[in-house]
């Protein structure tokens, strides 16, 4: 058996080639050690970019700049409002608008 200074990029699967050449042999075998048999999902990048719009959105909402937001990040304002309220913030105390009827 082969130890892991004899292991060529050639001995393994050519995902895990394809692998290689991103991270490298060394974290490919880490990998392969460590999760061995599983199966892993990573997810796309664009998750995280929207994580990361999202907080700035919230960050620099100042109670009027809805439009302002919107035309920044290539949303709708109905977008800009979901966001924030989903993180909390943007809502009002008390609604406003039509009573109830008893």
């Amino acid at each position: 058996m082969k130890t892991e200074h004899q292991i060529c990029t050639g001995d393994l699967p050519r995902d895990l080639q394809e692998l290689v050449g991103i991270i490298g042999l060394k974290a490919v075998l880490q990998l392969c050690s460590h999760y061995g048999g599983e199966r892993i999902y990573f997810p796309r990048t664009r998750s995280f970019y929207i994580a990361s719009r999202d907080r700035e959105i919230v960050a620099t909402f100042n109670g009027r700049n809805h439009l302002e937001l919107a035309r920044r990040h290539k949303l709708t304002t109905t977008r800009i409002r979901q966001i924030l309220a989903e993180n909390g913030v943007g809502q009002k105390a008390g609604k406003k608008g039509r009573k109830k009827r008893s």
